[in-house]
């Protein structure tokens, strides 16, 4: 079984997890906290609270765990391609927080 896993275990396929997922969270986020806004209008109301960086942050949780994944697999290189949009996804949020 780990051996048909295996073919994952590349750089590019951390980079498209870690650069796909964050946006499909915020997505789901938007729909499970908001029943009636649409997307745009949540975001328009996400930019005008306090909440903004909790929610972003939770929209890098998947990575997280997907990482976690990477890690006990023993997927070295898929974790350093997860890491690398993490760390892009980090430095876009702290220069959003100045």
């Amino acid at each position: 079984m780990k051996e048909k896993l295996k073919k994952f275990d590349t750089l590019l396929t951390g980079v498209i997890i870690g650069f796909v997922l964050p946006p499909l969270t915020l997505l789901a986020l938007s729909r499970y906290l908001t029943k009636t806004l649409t997307v745009s209008e949540f975001f328009d109301q996400l930019g005008k609270t306090r909440l903004t960086t909790d929610i972003l942050i939770w929209a890098l949780i998947p990575i997280f765990l997907f990482f976690s994944l990477f890690y006990f697999l023993r997927f070295d290189r898929a974790g350093y391609g997860i890491m690398i949009p993490t760390a892009v996804y980090c430095i876009a949020l702290v220069i959003y927080n100045f």
